[in-house]
């Protein structure tokens, strides 16, 4: 299950629940937006540190094997 806190707890990455069944991550600074969109063209060879940390918190996610169940505590 996916809480907000997994996403929060990175210190530079928030998750917002906007619809139901659905989270949005977004950087705590939102100065780091315009520049994380930027670097899509390189993601692969040259990701930004935004895409490390959500990359890394994604595969604990995906290890549950389910559904993406939003628990808001």
């Amino acid at each position: 299950m996916y809480r907000r806190e997994n996403g929060n707890a990175t210190g530079v990455l928030m998750a917002v629940i906007d619809k139901p069944n659905h989270v949005s991550v977004r950087p705590v600074n939102p100065l780091d937006m315009m520049e994380w969109i930027n670097s899509r063209p390189t993601a692969k060879e040259n990701p930004y540190y935004l895409t490390k940390t959500l990359a890394s918190i994604s595969i604990s996610i995906r290890d549950n094997r389910g559904p993406c169940n939003v628990k808001i505590d």
